[in-house]
């Protein structure tokens, strides 16, 4: 199986968390960064209950479910 399969064949929700948990993760050095904000190149305000990547999934999976704008 090549890398591009094994992309088509993942699940897209899983692999947004995946780099999110990477961007957030402390090792790195780069807590505070969204995947969401990374994307869409929009700012987007991290609600205070979320903060540091402790519940980053429900924003994605929210972001997800969001119509998709041009």
């Amino acid at each position: 199986m090549t890398n591009r399969e094994k992309l088509i064949k993942t699940n897209i929700y899983d692999l947004l968390c995946s780099i999110q948990n990477v961007l957030s993760g402390s090792s790195t050095g780069l807590s505070g960064l969204c995947i969401i904000e990374d994307i869409t190149k929009k700012e987007t305000p991290c609600p205070e209950e979320v903060w540091f990547g402790s519940r980053c999934g429900e924003c994605i999976a929210r972001w997800l479910d969001e119509e998709a704008r041009a």
